[in-house]
């Protein structure tokens, strides 16, 4: 970005030098013209070509930001599915008993630990 804008300021600097040697060796109005014509169309091309780098660097940014959010929102698609399990019953398979005494102790259990810690807080 600052080179961009040093390299405009050298070019214009070179033109307007041009412009004074010009003008001070005694050229007539027309060729002043002409030249001051010809350094304005080649700043409006460098405005040109620095637009379109704008333009590319605008979208480049855009784009990363753009994957940065979706890898954030499947960091936190992730978290989320890993926090619904937190009571410690996991997912039913259909070899589980549902009825199954045992499981019904590891809930209560897992539910008094997690209550406990929840009251320390």
């Amino acid at each position: 970005m600052k080179i961009q804008a040093l390299m405009i300021a050298v070019a214009l600097a070179a033109a307007g030098t041009a412009f004074a040697a010009d003008y001070s060796a005694g050229s007539s109005g027309t060729q002043a013209n002409n030249s001051a014509s010809s350094s304005s169309e080649a700043s409006s091309a460098d405005k040109a070509t620095t637009k379109k780098s704008h333009k590319k660097v605008a979208k480049k940014k855009h784009a990363e930001k753009q994957a940065m959010a979706k890898q954030h929102h499947n960091m936190h698609a992730s978290a989320h599915h890993a926090n619904t399990h937190a009571m410690g019953a996991g997912p039913a398979s259909p070899l589980t008993d549902l009825n199954a005494p045992s499981r019904q102790s590891r809930m209560d259990q897992a539910y008094m630990d997690w209550n406990h810690r929840q009251g320390r807080r």
